[in-house]
């Protein structure tokens, strides 16, 4: 795991204008900066060099995330993937009836409708899950 940011250091990486989110555990990238690396791979920089070209002090990111910077850029063009601006969302947001009326019926609108029923399906279980664990203790089972 790699060391957090101190307030102080994540200040200082704010204002990278590369630095799309930066918080104690992670550094976000922009798009562009993300395509930068990828140019900069390309012409076999190696993590360190891509670090400072893009403005950032490799001393203060460590090898890990140098490394890691390098590696998700590869993987997410690998996979096939325009690079995209931070990280996936990993819980979908939640969307109220009005929005859910207004969206077109296309698959992309599909397809995010069936993740939220999945993701709100396996929250219901968890907490079914959670409420008989407690059932159990006080019944002393």
């Amino acid at each position: 795991m790699s060391k957090k940011f101190t307030t102080a250091e994540m200040k200082e990486l704010g204002k990278n204008p590369n630095t799309l989110k930066v918080t104690e555990a992670h550094l976000s990238l922009t798009k562009a900066a993300k395509e930068e690396v990828l140019a900069l791979i390309r012409e076999g920089l190696s993590a360190y060099q891509i670090v400072r070209r893009l403005g950032y002090d490799d001393k203060m990111l460590g090898k890990s995330r140098c490394d890691g910077i390098r590696y998700c850029v590869l993987k997410e063009n690998e996979a096939g993937h325009e690079q995209r601006q931070g990280y996936p969302e990993r819980r979908p947001k939640r969307m109220t009836v009005e929005e859910i009326e207004d969206l077109p019926l296309n698959q992309e609108s599909v397809l995010r409708m069936r993740n939220e029923l999945i993701y709100l399906r396996q929250e219901v279980d968890f907490l079914k899950k959670i409420s008989q664990l407690a059932e159990s203790k006080k019944r002393g089972d």
